[in-house]
C-alpha cells in the first residue's frame, strides 16, 4: 500500500516538506462544526440529517461546502462583525473568516482526520427542552388536524394556567409535537375575564418562528405572569403534503425571586403596505418615538416571501442617528432574534425608525406572484412588517445587570 495513503486511513494528516499542515478533522474543523451546527444538526434536532461524526459531514461536503461559502448556513443575517472584533450579538452563530477559511480549507481537501488526541470534547444537548426541566408546562388541549393541502386559517386556542399568585418567568420554551407543519406560534397572556384576541402586534409572551422556539432571560431579568392569567396560542399551520397533527406545548421556568429588572415586549408594525407589481427593491417603513429610556433586549424583525432586507435606526431629537439592527440579506425561513450582549441604552425621545426592502420581481424564486400589488396579510403570499421588540425599564439605573459582572 502506498505510504500516503496509508497515513491518512490511520488519521496522520502530512504536508510537503517546508509548508504548514492542514487543517484537519481532529484539529480544526469538528470544532467548528459543533459549535456552530450541531445545536440543529443533530439526532433530534431541527436540522434535516446530522452532522455529529466524521463520516457524516464528509459524505456531505461538496453541500456543506456550497452553502458556507455562500452563507447560507449557519443561519445569520445581521451585518458581519468586522474581523477582529467581539460580535455584539449573545446568540449569533456565524463564522468568523477564519472559522470559514479553516472550515472550507478542510472541506475542498482530502479531509484528513488529524489527530485523535486534539478533538474537542463533545458538546452536550437537553434531551427535550433546551432550557432545562420546565416548572410549568400547558398545552392547548385536543392536538389540532393539519391536511395534507390547502391553506389553514390562524387556529386560536386558550389555555387556563391556573396561576393563583403573581409570578416570574425566567425562561420560555415553546415545543410543537410536529414542527414540519408549523408556520410560527405566537403565545399572548390573557386577563382572567378578557376573550379579546390579541393583535399580531402587541407583545407576545412567548413564540416559536424558524430560528427561535425559546429565550433565558439573563440574571435579574424575568417576564411577570400574573395570577389568574390564562395562554392564547395563534398558531399558523402550512400543509406539506402530508396529514399531520400536532399539539404544542409551552414550557416555563420560573424565578425564585422577583428580578431587578422586568421584561417587556412590543410589536412594531407598518399596516400600510402597498408593494408595487415586479418592483425588485421596494422600501416601506414606519416609526416609532420612545416615550421613556429603555434598555433594548433583542430585535426580531417579520416579513414575509418577498422580504429581502430590514433595518432598524434610532434617531436622537437632534437628528443624528444609529443602527440598532441591519438584516441586509432577510430569510423568511429563519426569522431570527437577535439578542444583544450588551443591551443598548435608547433614551426618552428617541425615534426607532424600521425599513424593510421587499423584493416583488419575477427574479425572487420565493415570489408568488410578481404580477400582484401585495399589501398586509397574515397569509404567507401576503406581506408583513414588522419589529419585534424586547425590552427592559432604564429607571433602575443605566446598566443591566450582566452574567458575571
Amino acid at each position: 500500500m502506498d505510504l500516503a495513503v496509508l497515513l491518512i486511513l490511520v488519521g496522520l494528516h502530512t504536508a510537503p516538506p517546508g509548508t504548514a499542515p492542514g487543517p484537519s478533522w481532529h484539529g480544526d474543523a469538528q470544532d467548528i462544526i459543533n459549535r456552530k451546527c450541531l445545536t440543529c444538526h443533530r439526532d433530534g434536532g431541527v436540522g434535516p440529517f446530522p452532522l455529529e461524526t466524521y463520516k457524516d459531514v464528509t459524505k456531505r461536503s461538496r453541500m456543506i461546502a456550497e452553502v458556507v461559502s455562500s452563507g447560507l448556513m449557519p443561519p445569520w443575517h445581521a451585518t458581519p462583525t468586522p474581523e477582529g472584533q467581539e460580535s455584539p450579538w449573545q446568540n449569533d452563530q456565524s463564522l468568523t473568516a477564519r472559522e470559514k477559511d479553516v472550515l472550507l480549507a478542510w472541506l475542498t481537501s482530502d479531509q484528513p482526520l488529524g489527530d485523535p488526541s486534539a478533538a474537542p470534547a463533545s458538546p452536550t444537548f437537553r434531551s427535550e427542552w433546551s432550557i432545562g426541566t420546565p416548572d410549568l408546562v400547558f398545552d392547548f388541549g385536543d392536538p389540532i388536524a393539519v391536511p395534507a393541502e390547502g391553506t389553514m386559517p390562524y387556529v386560536y386556542r386558550t389555555t387556563e394556567m391556573d396561576v393563583t399568585t403573581d409570578s416570574w418567568v425566567s425562561a420560555w420554551e415553546v415545543l410543537p409535537s410536529d414542527p414540519s407543519v408549523v408556520h410560527h406560534v405566537l403565545v399572548f397572556l390573557l386577563d382572567a375575564d378578557s376573550d379579546a384576541r390579541p393583535s399580531d402586534t402587541r407583545g407576545f409572551f412567548a413564540a416559536y418562528v424558524p430560528g427561535l422556539g425559546s429565550r433565558v432571560y439573563q440574571p435579574g431579568q424575568a417576564k411577570q405572569l400574573p395570577a389568574g392569567s390564562r395562554l392564547l396560542f395563534q398558531v399558523h399551520y402550512t400543509p406539506n403534503g402530508k396529514a399531520a397533527t400536532d399539539q404544542t406545548r409551552v414550557g416555563i421556568r420560573l424565578a425564585e425571586e422577583p428580578p431587578e429588572h422586568e421584561v417587556y415586549a412590543v410589536g412594531i408594525a407598518d399596516r400600510r403596505l402597498s408593494i408595487p407589481p415586479g418592483a425588485a427593491a421596494h422600501e416601506e417603513g414606519t416609526s416609532l418615538t420612545v416615550p421613556r429610556a429603555v434598555h433594548v433586549l433583542s430585535v426580531m424583525p417579520h416579513m414575509h416571501l418577498r422580504g429581502a432586507a430590514f433595518q432598524a435606526e434610532l434617531e436622537a431629537p437632534d437628528g443624528t442617528r444609529r443602527t440598532l439592527l441591519e438584516v441586509p440579506n432577510y430569510d423568511f425561513n429563519w426569522q431570527l432574534s437577535y439578542q444583544f450582549k450588551d443591551p443598548p441604552l435608547v433614551q426618552r425621545g428617541e425615534t426607532l425608525h424600521i425599513t424593510g426592502t421587499f423584493d416583488n420581481s419575477e427574479a425572487n424564486p420565493a415570489n408568488p406572484d410578481p404580477g400582484r400589488r401585495v399589501r398586509w396579510g397574515r397569509q404567507t403570499e401576503d406581506e408583513m412588517l414588522i419589529c419585534y421588540v424586547e425590552y427592559v425599564r432604564a429607571s433602575l439605573g443605566d446598566r443591566i445587570r450582566q452574567p458575571g459582572r
